[in-house]
């Protein structure tokens, strides 16, 4: 994953984890 994603810095790096657990759970409470 780090690979795919241009150089960032930390902060942004976190900021980005952050976006995606958010979305893969409300990914996953929506399916239900």
């Amino acid at each position: 994953m780090s690979a795919s994603l241009r150089s960032v810095d930390g902060q942004d790096e976190a900021t980005i984890l952050r976006e995606i657990q958010s979305a893969l759970r409300d990914l996953r409470f929506g399916a239900v």
